[in-house]
């Protein structure tokens, strides 16, 4: 049974997704008013409708213009999340005679996104590049490959080069799920496809603002011919209220700001390598999230609970988030943590389980 819990605010933060400490930026918050301020929108508090009816602006465009040519893309369309941006994205493009093929431990509005899609849905192993190529052999019909930049529970990179090589061998469609790499990937913080060099072998990228960049919403990059599709035919984009201006002016100074908080990605890495040495070795070196597994949610609950007894904010994961047999703890590294915090916590997950 799922309930809401409100973590002590004096605990070491390992457990939200703010990984570069953004979310209580003042350099954000300041930079958002002066952007209200220049579009005369500072007391403007609601977007008072849909985008196709009342929600959209000269403002809204000049963004959606600002993030196409900030992630190397033709166009963009900005979402009010990453659960809107997935469902709007894969409910839509997907037709009745395309296959989506896509790694068993993407997010659940992905999936969630493919259930309103007509296609075929195949899921392949995760991580695993030789069961879908085996999955694409198979095919008579477009595919449509769909994998995240950076699994939210694994805490794994996907092999977008050899995906990309995929999608092209066996001429498929790709989409990447950027959102835990917004903000903390690739040279400014622009994610895994663009440092990995692959952003135009995509027919789209989804980058998220709730996690790096601290913010809240998501934009979907890709073609013009695309976005205009989504706009006419992506139901949850269609229906749902647009975001008011003080929330597009947040996005596009969370943009500016940790485009330029190279210290806090170099800490962030730093901080991360210290976790895997003080945990044994043991972990995702370059990643930010760091799973450690129990295998019982009795223990994963006990073990979290002993954590926060202990001054760290870390919670459990269970099934039916992951896999039966699977629980554990989802550890977060930020670049805010300590050495000695890190150090305090890697002592005590050992400790237990010796």
């Amino acid at each position: 049974m799922r309930s809401l819990t409100v973590l002590d605010s004096d605990l070491a933060d390992f457990v939200s997704n703010d990984y570069l400490g953004l979310a209580a930026s003042e350099e954000i918050a300041s930079v958002t008013q002066e952007i209200l301020q220049k579009y005369n929108l500072q007391y403007v508090n609601g977007s008072k409708g849909s985008r196709l009816l009342a929600g959209h602006s000269a403002f809204a465009a000049d963004l959606e213009t600002y993030l196409a040519n900030f992630y190397e893309g033709e166009a963009a369309l900005v979402c009010n999340s990453g659960y809107t941006a997935n469902t709007s994205l894969l409910g839509a493009i997907p037709q009745r005679s395309d296959a989506l093929v896509y790694d068993e431990s993407i997010h659940a509005s992905l999936k969630e996104g493919a259930r309103l899609s007509f296609a075929e849905r195949i899921s392949f192993k995760h991580n695993n590049l030789e069961h879908l190529e085996r999955r694409l052999q198979a095919l008579e019909k477009p595919a449509i490959i769909v994998v995240e930049s950076l699994y939210s529970m694994d805490g794994d990179f996907a092999n977008l080069p050899e995906i990309a090589r995929l999608a092209n061998e066996y001429n498929a469609a790709l989409i990447v799920d950027e959102a835990h790499t917004t903000g903390i990937a690739g040279q400014e913080g622009k994610g895994l496809s663009i440092e990995s060099g692959i952003q135009t072998n995509c027919l789209a990228r989804v980058y998220t603002y709730g996690k790096g960049p601290g913010s809240h919403g998501a934009v979907i990059i890709g073609d013009k011919v695309m976005v205009d599709y989504l706009v006419n035919n992506a139901r949850p984009f269609i229906y749902t209220t647009a975001l008011p201006p003080h929330s597009l002016a947040n996005i596009w100074a969370a943009t500016l700001v940790f485009s330029r908080s190279n210290e806090a990605r170099q800490q962030l890495n730093l901080n991360i390598a210290t976790f895997v040495t003080c945990n044994a070795g043991k972990g995702n070196l370059d990643s930010p999230i760091q799973f450690v597994m129990v295998g019982s949610p009795v223990k994963a609950k006990e073990l979290a609970s002993r954590c926060q007894a202990q001054g760290f904010a870390v919670k459990a994961v269970v099934a039916p988030t992951v896999p039966a047999g699977m629980e554990g703890l989802r550890i977060i590294i930020h670049s805010y943590n300590t050495h000695t915090q890190i150090e305090r916590l890697c002592k005590l997950l050992n400790t237990e389980e010796q």
